[in-house]
């Protein structure tokens, strides 16, 4: 069932989650005419059936509300007839208000009848007084969507549509300012039958809030119960969160803080902190502090690189927003087991002796973690860069890793060794002095 995105609201007040809305479109054209051609041509004065040009079935668009209608005496019979726009047949609505869709039906009781047709070129829902009860939400809100005035069961600004003939009828609006309304349901365009609040024929009117101005309202009319029900969803400004990292890269065993920042500040909401798209322990729904804020604390034991991202779950006011993801890597300090400023004759070897150790400076080394040259700067040439893995070794002061750097034909020169550890995303340094 459809319900139409125009001017108006829903009866017995419901709140619902919040709707972030976009901006509002731009007022859709008017066709030049709208027809309502069918197989009651010849019957209302028509040179025959299913015309679209024909004067007799042209309708007029409402000054009031743009909804297009005409009265036709028809006698009795079954008939059918469709909405073709602009005078010809290039676009024309049927049943359920598909474009091209089947014809529709219209049966006339006997002794014949004045039969109202209308046309709604904002959802293309054509339908007639014979088989459709026009359904009005009449009240205290109507001028707000042009309407001349409140109370006003003729005016179809507020008209609850039933295109797929569900029995529900409905209607939505974003135009009304912020505050208190009144509404009742008024059936036929006039007030001999009309509903009230639980649905009660000629009730009292039905109440209900519009929390924040552009607030999507919408009224939904039972058929069968003939209960109004007014929902309404507040806007909410749109949202953007960023995360970032108290130390990255950080350490094994080092503490990090990551920190979202909501933007604009709002009022309420909770982040979830994920890392690689889990939820990190502690850190699923931390409340977003005055500043806009929020913050979680991990420690991790292990190298490697994480995927790190923010979800702000948004509140009444604000919307729902995500982060990109942050990249926060985590690897070992290293601890150098040799005098790295001592210079070297060339022609010499230099071992480079090396720890791994987390953030409290515990020796971390171990024989399953290999340690690899990625890099030597300058070039010794004419002599030859070292290359290949470290050597696992252990000593009285713990395990370490040693490389034997041979400096034969080095110019003098401060050199830096690169090198990676397995699982460390981390480039890591030593020094080899030639003098």
């Amino acid at each position: 069932m459809r319900s139409r995105l125009h001017a108006a609201l829903l009866a017995t007040v419901v709140s619902l989650g919040t709707l972030l809305l976009p901006s509002a479109p731009a007022a859709q054209a008017q066709p030049t005419t709208v027809s309502v051609p069918g197989s009651f041509g010849s019957e209302v004065g028509c040179a025959g059936d299913w015309d679209p040009g024909c004067s007799q079935v042209q309708l007029v668009r409402g000054t009031d509300d743009d909804v297009w209608s005409t009265v036709l005496w028809l006698p009795e019979g079954s008939y059918e007839y469709k909405a073709a726009l602009n005078g010809t047949w290039d676009v024309n609505y049927g049943l359920h208000a598909v474009q091209g869709g089947d014809v529709i039906p219209l049966t006339v009781p006997p002794g014949g009848a004045s039969v109202k047709l209308y046309y709604d070129d904002t959802t293309h829902w054509v339908t007639d007084s014979t088989g459709t009860t026009v359904v009005t939400a009449a009240g205290s809100f109507q001028s707000e969507l042009g309407c001349p005035g409140d109370w006003a069961p003729d005016c179809l600004r507020s008209w609850l549509e039933d295109p797929d003939g569900d029995g529900t009828s409905t209607f939505t609006t974003t135009a009304l300012p912020a505050g208190d309304y009144e509404v009742k349901a008024a059936l036929g365009e006039t007030w001999d039958v009309n509903y009230g609040a639980g649905g009660a024929p000629n009730g009292s009117n039905i109440l209900f809030h519009v929390p924040t101005t552009g607030s999507a309202v919408t009224f939904s009319f039972d058929g069968a119960t003939h209960v109004l029900t007014v929902t309404t969803q507040p806007t909410q400004q749109a949202t953007s969160v960023t995360v970032t990292s108290s130390a990255n890269p950080s350490l094994v065993g080092q503490q990090v803080t990551y920190t979202a920042t909501v933007s604009p500040e709002p009022g309420g909401g909770t982040v979830d902190f994920t890392d690689g798209g889990t939820s990190i322990d502690g850190c699923g729904a931390v409340a977003v502090g005055t500043t806009g804020t929020a913050t979680c604390e991990t420690t991790y034991s292990a190298v490697g690189t994480r995927t790190i991202a923010a979800t702000y779950s948004g509140d009444d006011a604000s919307a729902s927003s995500a982060s990109g993801p942050l990249s926060q890597q985590v690897g070992y300090g290293t601890r150098l087991r040799y005098d790295a400023s001592k210079s070297n004759r060339a022609g010499s070897t230099v071992p480079v002796k090396v720890q791994l150790v987390d953030a409290t400076g515990t020796n971390v080394s171990a024989p399953g973690t290999t340690l690899t040259v990625t890099g030597f700067s300058p070039s010794p040439a004419p002599g030859t860069a070292p290359s290949g893995t470290f050597t696992s070794m252990t000593s009285a002061q713990g395990a370490y890793y040693q490389l034997n750097v041979r400096t034969t034909r080095y110019p003098k020169a401060r050199y830096q060794l690169s090198f990676t550890a397995t699982g460390d995303p981390t480039v890591h340094t030593a020094t080899v002095v030639v003098g």
